[in-house]
């Protein structure tokens, strides 16, 4: 239920006046910082690249009538927190307090936004270069080996609430891979 126009209750907070909208922010990050570092030593490297995005905001795990999940579904953490008349939040009640109907306000109302702020190491790469006393004997001029893990889960993310900012639900899986750089 929504309150429009005062105390009047609703389903629906479509016919209310544009006095109940709410400026939630910019989903485009205001800040935008990347870091890339290399170490090498004795033929061995490590590049790490991370990256920062932060001062924005996310529309995300709106709370949908509980009805229309079906057996079996995996409910978020959010639910924990599901209205109940000892403990009025704003998120949807389950069971006998679950809604009967709902407008599409849900998707739309403040309390589906949160802080899109998340670092992440975008790229890490271990390499090996063969030293060419080994490898000048063999015809070869360089001989490297990389192996490199892309789209990690993030370090951090403001929302606290296990979803990825840059998908808005779960994350791109990670990739894996090995290289051979030969020279002749």
């Amino acid at each position: 239920m929504w309150y429009i126009n005062g105390d009047q209750k609703s389903h629906s907070a479509m016919t209310a006046n544009a006095d109940c909208l709410e400026y939630s922010g910019t989903s485009t990050p205001k800040i935008t910082m990347g870091l890339n570092n290399r170490i090498a030593w004795n033929g061995f490297s490590l590049s790490i690249m991370m990256a920062y995005y932060g001062g924005h905001r996310m529309r995300c795990l709106v709370e949908n009538d509980i009805q229309k999940l079906g057996n079996g579904v995996i409910l978020g953490k959010y639910f924990l927190d599901s209205w109940t008349p000892e403990k009025p939040t704003t998120h949807t009640g389950l069971g006998e307090y679950d809604a009967s109907s709902i407008g599409v306000e849900p998707g739309y109302g403040n309390n589906a936004v949160y802080d899109a702020s998340f670092l992440k190491i975008r790229i890490i790469v271990l390499g090996y270069e063969f030293p060419s006393r080994i490898i000048k004997p063999l015809g070869i001029n360089r001989l490297a080996l990389n192996f490199q893990i892309d789209n990690l889960k993030a370090i951090w993310t403001a929302n606290g609430l296990g979803v990825d900012p840059e998908t808005l639900s779960v994350r791109n899986p990670s990739s894996f891979i090995f290289g051979l750089n030969i020279n002749l």
